[in-house]
């Protein structure tokens, strides 16, 4: 049985978006965030409501910092999940204000496409982005793009815990087994993208099972005692 792909939202947030998860994002963010950022290492973290992992995170110098990640295939999707508007309602449904935050991340994770070409080692950029009303670059607004195709090394050629964290993310669809010399947060998330990958492909199971027997003309009830689907789900199919 695969693991589940994380370089989709709703995976990605299984594996790093649970209270159960904080010590596995913040390997990972800081990580990513590296020595040159480490005054925006974080060190906690809160939840944020959002459809897309969200997070008010704690700095190692007591800052707040807003970070919120996408999976993205083209670079058209860049200007979309730029967009400050969304920053706003995420904001606003978790009773935040601007003023509340000293930096703001937007994590791309990019899978179908390299944005920065002269450079085929350096997996992990970040930019500064216009403040929203004044536009100018006060420096506290960032995109982060983590560019997977230029990654190519294999378990063995990975170096540090950055290594080991993109090779988690770019691989996880393809893997079946845990690997055993990794960092303890990257094996808890292996562990769980393992878990939760079988219970995605139970369920997908029972689903396929579901649309074939309504398509035999077996009846809801029937189908519902067969799979353990509810009548609700077995209607929406």
């Amino acid at each position: 049985m695969n693991f589940l792909d994380v370089k989709t939202d709703y995976a990605f947030k299984k594996v790093f978006g649970s209270d159960t998860s904080k010590d596995i994002l913040i390997s990972f963010l800081n990580a990513i965030l590296g020595d040159k950022n480490q005054d925006k290492h974080i060190k906690n973290f809160q939840l944020l409501k959002s459809s897309v992992l969200s997070i008010n995170g704690t700095t190692v110098n007591n800052q707040n910092i807003f970070i919120r990640f996408k999976n993205i295939s083209s670079t058209n999707d860049i200007a979309l999940f730029s967009n400050m508007d969304e920053i706003d309602l995420i904001l606003e449904e978790n009773n935040y204000k601007w003023s509340d935050f000293d930096f703001f991340f937007n994590i791309f994770i990019c899978s179908g496409f390299v944005l920065f070409k002269y450079s085929s080692d350096n997996y992990v950029s970040f930019m500064f982005i216009p403040d929203k009303y004044t536009y100018k670059m006060d420096l506290v607004y960032f995109d982060g793009f983590i560019e997977l195709p230029k990654f190519k090394k294999s378990l063995k050629e990975c170096k540090n815990i950055e290594d080991n964290w993109l090779y988690f993310i770019k691989n996880s669809e393809e893997l079946t087994i845990v690997p055993k010399d990794v960092e303890n947060e990257i094996k808890t998330a292996y562990e769980i993208a393992k878990h939760d990958g079988r219970t995605q492909g139970i369920e997908q199971e029972k689903i396929d099972i579901a649309i074939k027997s309504k398509e035999q003309g077996i009846n809801n009830t029937t189908i519902s005692l067969i799979t353990g689907l509810t009548i609700e789900q077995i209607q929406s199919l």
